[in-house]
C-alpha cells in the first residue's frame, strides 16, 4: 500500500520526461542505451509507457456527442424529412397524433394509474392498524 505514497525513483522521472518530450539529446542517448541494455529498465519502461497511454486516452475529449445536441440534431433532421403518406393519412383523422402510437400510451397509463391506486389502498390498511 505503501509503494503508492513512495517518492518517484530518479529513473521514473527520467522514463517519464523521456515520454513527454522534456529529456535533453544527452541524457536521452543514455537513457535510449539503457533501455537497449537493460531488461528491468525496458520493463518500467513499458509499464510507465502504457500507464501514460491510458491516462492521455481518459483524458482525451469523448468523441462520443453530448445528448442534448444528439437529440436536438436528430429532431431537426425528423422535422426536415417529410412524413410518409400513410402517416400522413393516420395524422390527419387524428388530430396530428398518431393512433398507432395512442394505444400503448393508454395502456401504460392506466397500468400506472391500477399500481398508484393498489399501493394507496395498501398504504391506508396498514395506517389502520
Amino acid at each position: 500500500m505503501f509503494e503508492l505514497l513512495r517518492r518517484p525513483a530518479p529513473l521514473d522521472e527520467e522514463l517519464s520526461a523521456y515520454l513527454d518530450g522534456e529529456l535533453g539529446p544527452a541524457r536521452q542517448g543514455v537513457l535510449l542505451e539503457r533501455l537497449a541494455l537493460d531488461g528491468r529498465v525496458r520493463a518500467a519502461f513499458e509499464l510507465l509507457r502504457r500507464t501514460d497511454e491510458v491516462v492521455r486516452q481518459a483524458a482525451a475529449p469523448s468523441e462520443t456527442p453530448a445528448p442534448d445536441a444528439a437529440a436536438e440534431r436528430l429532431l431537426a433532421s425528423l422535422e426536415r424529412r417529410p412524413a410518409s403518406p400513410a402517416v400522413a393519412r393516420q395524422s390527419a383523422g387524428s388530430g396530428g397524433r398518431a393512433p398507432h402510437l395512442l394505444r400503448p400510451v393508454l395502456i401504460a397509463s392506466a397500468g400506472l394509474l391500477v399500481t398508484a391506486g393498489l399501493a394507496y389502498v395498501e398504504l391506508r390498511r396498514r395506517n389502520r392498524r
